[in-house]
């Protein structure tokens, strides 16, 4: 027996679910059987805050900091690298003057 939501051989398909004007979460609303959601929240009821560290990177080993809106983000650099996703080296910072 598959939980909730899913189904199949080995549950790993999600199951079509269609939605009604109060099935939706977080804002999201339903349109033409599924739930559309706001950009901070995912899932097929709009029941997960999004995390945007899942389709952006951080170079170079730094470590995605998801802000509390679940939209933007953060990286914090590990040592000789800055710039917001932390893709500049700080030798060539200093390689330009």
């Amino acid at each position: 027996m598959c939980p909730l939501g899913f189904e199949g051989d080995n549950c790993e398909r999600r199951q079509h679910m269609e939605c009604n004007s109060t099935d939706c979460l977080n804002g999201g609303v339903c349109s033409k059987g599924a739930c559309r959601c706001p950009l901070a929240f995912t899932g097929d009821r709009c029941e997960r805050r999004s995390n945007p560290c899942k389709y952006h990177s951080c170079a170079h080993n730094a470590i995605c900091i998801p802000s509390a809106n679940g939209i933007d983000y953060r990286c914090e650099c590990k040592f000789g690298f800055f710039g917001h996703d932390c893709r500049q080296e700080v030798s060539e910072l200093f390689d330009s003057m």
